[in-house]
């Protein structure tokens, strides 16, 4: 899809689209497998191995910008559609030239991935905000059965356990990129907001279709890949916002209508809802209440605290989740044309 094109079809037009498809949802690393006695020999290049107990454990190496590696039984084969299209990860793979990636790996290895395992997939979007990115992670509090913390530029949620069921990454992407910043992106300041799904949480999205596992077939089809980019959407809506409080005497009518006031600024005082629920956290060994208990007090300060009446969102959450929903927005609308076109 054009830039041209997209512009038409933004939510926000004040909100520039980005040169190489940035402001749109897309693929930032995918990676397939297939059972090793379904495919031919590969002559990969850098090739290594690795032994144990004097036999072949794990061999890797690639085939031009795709990594391949052998285990278990399985040949995996993983790419970062950026680099692999445009040579440098800042850029935004969008449905289309998803589409062209797939079938230019077929040509370069020789034979059809469209029955291939996905068994990691990073969603993706890089937004132009105002600000330094970081300004916006006080914006963003806890999300439901996932860890929050920040590490130098990065703001994490993830899954707790060794399972790494899904992480989702908010960082500063000039940053992370280094020396390896295209022209077009040297001005301006960018926060990536990415998710990063393996194996077991691809299943859960495959139950939805009534599968078992999604094939690169399955994902390719646009009602499939769309539940990818619903996914990303939800990840983000799902998070607990930091709105400012506000005092309006004009909603005061009666003695309790103080009650929400007092305790959003207590709650401010605090740090906000994240600082509040780690109070509440640490309270858990000292108070004999059920799990549940907590879901609730949780839940009923975070609907306080989210209250038209007593707070509003500050400008740089609502730029945030305009800029978001304006990624969004372009990427069903790429996604649906296509469709439309191909029907």
């Amino acid at each position: 899809m054009s830039e041209d094109a997209l512009e038409g079809c933004s939510l926000y037009n004040k909100v520039k689209t980005l040169p190489k498809t940035g402001n749109i949802v897309g693929m930032d690393k995918l990676s397939f497998s297939f059972p090793e006695d379904q495919i031919p020999d590969l002559q990969l290049e850098d090739e290594e191995s690795r032994l144990r107990d004097g036999k072949i454990e794990f061999i890797r190496g690639r085939k031009g910008k795709i990594q391949v590696s052998r285990k278990n039984g399985y040949i995996q084969f993983t790419v970062n559609p950026a680099v692999y299209l445009y040579e440098n990860n800042f850029y935004t793979v969008g449905y289309e030239d998803f589409l062209r990636m797939i079938n230019e790996i077929e040509k370069e290895i020789g034979f059809s991935i469209k029955h291939g395992i996905v068994r990691i997939l990073h969603p993706q979007a890089t937004i132009e905000v105002n600000q330094k990115p970081q300004y916006y992670f006080n914006t963003l509090s806890n999300s439901p059965r996932l860890h929050r913390s920040e590490e130098k530029t990065t703001l994490y949620y993830k899954t707790l356990g060794k399972g790494k069921y899904k992480i989702l990454l908010f960082y500063d992407k000039k940053k992370q990129a280094g020396k390896n910043i295209p022209e077009d992106f040297k001005d301006g300041e960018y926060l990536r907001f990415e998710n990063q799904y393996n194996s077991a949480f691809i299943k859960n999205i495959a139950k939805k279709i009534g599968k078992s596992q999604i094939l690169i077939q399955d994902l390719i089809q646009p009602d499939v890949y769309k539940l990818f980019i619903n996914q990303w959407y939800k990840e983000h809506d799902n998070i607990c916002k930091e709105n400012q409080f506000i005092f309006n005497p004009k909603n005061i009518q009666s003695p309790s209508d103080f009650d929400a006031p007092l305790i959003c600024m207590c709650i401010e005082s605090l740090g906000g809802i994240k600082e509040f629920e780690k109070m509440l956290e640490a309270t858990k060994p000292y108070i004999n209440r059920p799990s549940d208990f907590f879901s609730k007090v949780r839940s009923r300060y975070r609907d306080i605290c989210a209250n038209a009446k007593t707070t509003q969102e500050s400008p740089l959450l609502s730029e945030l989740n305009s800029k978001i929903d304006f990624a969004y927005q372009n990427t069903l609308a790429e996604i649906e044309n296509y469709a439309k076109n191909i029907n």
